[in-house]
């Protein structure tokens, strides 16, 4: 099995998508806006298996291990922002009230040419909304993968003009005070059928 760290795709001057590529049992309770929606705390972890697939839904032979982890932390403006392995030394991340941010450093990308924050996942989530990059599809989704059963808020980026067959958008599956469960990118066939480009879902996390 192979292992590699987060990759992270700019797609605009003013936009940062988050792609992880790093990336609650049937107890678990649902939605809880007093949760941190992607816990931070230096040294959380999360670990996950990813897995693609051709057009006809067959899954590849290769299988990827993806690891993740809150290394540190720093202030911003007065604002405690912290840092994961998978990203690029000069973006960093955080909660707010109103959902998970990114804050990218100038030069963070060559598009990006000045400091750019951005509201990633709005939370807590409400159906039908886009308060950030992602639009809120469900918030109540069950969702297995090994490391468990969990109750999901569903997010889902569609790119507005797909020049790619195999790149329309992205899904992500999150527990609020667990993390990111699950994140798939999607693409469209010329059938117009939507195809799972790849998968990668949760197999053992660390949260404080």
């Amino acid at each position: 099995m192979k292992t590699v760290k987060s990759v992270y795709i700019y797609v605009s001057t003013s936009c940062l998508i988050l792609v992880l590529f790093v990336a609650c049992n049937t107890s678990n309770e649902p939605e809880d806006s007093k949760k941190q929606l992607i816990p931070l705390a230096k040294g959380n972890s999360w670990s996950y298996t990813q897995t693609s697939f051709d057009t006809t839904g067959k899954a590849s032979s290769a299988v990827y291990h993806i690891d993740d982890k809150v290394d540190s932390d720093t202030i911003i403006s007065n604002e405690k922002w912290y840092h994961s392995e998978g990203y690029p030394n000069n973006v960093w991340i955080t909660n707010r009230s109103n959902g998970f941010w990114h804050f990218a450093k100038a030069g963070a990308s060559p598009l990006i040419k000045s400091d750019t924050t951005m509201l990633v996942f709005g939370y807590p989530a409400k159906i039908g909304t886009k308060p950030g990059t992602y639009e809120v599809v469900s918030v109540d989704k069950e969702v297995t993968v090994q490391a468990g059963t969990f109750r999901c808020i569903h997010y889902v980026y569609k790119v507005a003009n797909p020049t790619n067959y195999w790149f329309t958008g992205f899904e992500y599956f999150i527990t609020p005070g667990l993390g990111i469960v699950k994140w798939q990118q999607v693409g469209k066939l010329s059938s117009g059928n939507n195809w799972v480009v790849y998968k990668s879902e949760l197999t053992n996390y660390n949260v404080n």
